[in-house]
């Protein structure tokens, strides 16, 4: 879904002299590359489970590896990064890939993970935000994929435009936030701290639940009087009430009871396959990508509160969703920063210190990916 978004931003840019195009079925690559009709692109079968097969082909010459599998396997393919010497920017979170950064340095590549839309285009504004503030007290920022309001059909109000098994995995996962600057663990992400907001149009008022770990935000960026870190997820009102039923009944377990004779499936697999034939986008429907990122800090002794908000709506005339947009491009972008030698460090980067920051906005505005930016200030006294 963004590794085809990827690859057609890729091609279209003069700095890129070549592309290998990979993937475990070598139909669906096929297909991306002739519609592309680009002799630049080229299409291999790769296994991204055979880590030697994964190291032959990245000691083929190339300037940098753009990784857009799921986030199982960017630990293997930075391993075989490092061990080929060769750049690599992958869209998911970091993960286990922390632990190559000495390995990543000893071999002179850089590896930044985290360069999609959430994470990604987020990290990049926490950076950026946190640059304009002399102290930051709140940073709250709030993601979400989801159908154009007349697509939000069915009782889920909501359609697939990134791993299916992903987005369940983490509605059953905890999350994490600073308030009143203390770490507080949430376990029932819909039944806690949910919330109503509006966004921009067209979304209008949408509805937020907790999402992943917002603290490990306050190191990487050196935070010393930050108070509130919160990240949310955005769906259409009553998607939480839903899923705090379906998780009440079990229904996303690993726990596997006998289904029929002798056949196991667990609940969550069969939501997997049950669920997802009738939550893909037919012909013709679009989605959307809401992203805000909130500050609240002091600038010139004054209380100043920075809001960014970015809206994308699928491509009509290319048929690219919004989702793919918004990681794929992101991706591409951060890839030939890497490959061109923008971005220089070595090791194991992060996308909130490393990602020149106007270059990016620049890069996404190109690609008609926008921005906009609100300030309030208020006189504080002293």
């Amino acid at each position: 879904m963004q590794g085809s978004a990827a690859i057609r931003d890729m091609a279209k840019s003069s700095e890129v002299s070549e592309i290998v195009a990979t993937d475990l079925d070598i139909r669906r690559i096929q297909a991306v590359v002739t519609n592309l009709k680009t002799s630049k692109v080229k299409a291999e079968q790769v296994d991204a489970a055979n880590h030697e097969d994964l190291v032959e082909l990245m000691k083929k010459g190339f300037d940098v590896v753009a990784c857009l599998l799921p986030a199982r396997f960017n630990f293997p393919v930075a391993k075989a990064a490092v061990e080929a010497k060769v750049n690599m920017v992958d869209v998911s979170y970091p993960g286990e890939i922390v632990r190559l950064d000495d390995d990543a340095r000893r071999a002179g590549i850089t590896i930044l993970p985290g360069c999609g839309l959430d994470p990604g285009i987020d990290l990049v504004l926490y950076g950026y935000g946190c640059s304009k503030l002399d102290k930051v007290y709140e940073i709250h920022s709030y993601c979400g994929g989801i159908p154009q309001r007349e697509f939000a059909d069915g009782p889920l109000k909501y359609k697939i435009s990134w791993s299916w098994e992903a987005v369940l995995d983490s509605y059953t996962r905890s999350a994490k936030i600073l308030r009143n600057g203390q770490v507080v663990e949430i376990q029932n992400i819909f039944e806690e701290y949910v919330k109503t907001m509006r966004f921009p149009e067209p979304v209008g008022e949408a509805e937020c639940f907790l999402n992943g770990d917002a603290t490990v935000y306050k190191e990487t960026l050196g935070l010393k009087h930050v108070k509130e870190m919160t990240r949310w997820t955005v769906r259409w009102p009553g998607h939480c009430e839903l899923w705090s039923k379906l998780l009440e009944m079990k229904l996303l377990s690993d726990q596997p009871p006998q289904v029929a004779d002798g056949i196991y499936m667990t609940p969550r697999q069969f939501m997997i396959k049950h669920l997802a034939p009738d939550l893909r986008y037919k012909q013709g429907e679009g989605d959307l990508v809401i992203l805000r990122v909130e500050f609240a800090g002091e600038k010139d002794s004054n209380s100043t509160r920075i809001v960014f908000d970015l809206i994308d709506l699928r491509d009509s005339e290319t048929g690219v969703s919004a989702m793919a947009r918004t990681t794929g491009y992101t991706c591409s972008i951060v890839s030939q920063m890497v490959g061109s030698g923008q971005i220089k460090e070595k090791g194991v980067l992060v996308p909130e210190k490393h990602i020149p920051f106007q270059s990016f906005f620049r890069e996404l505005a190109r690609r008609g990916i926008l921005i906009t930016e609100t300030t309030t200030t208020k006189e504080t006294l002293r």
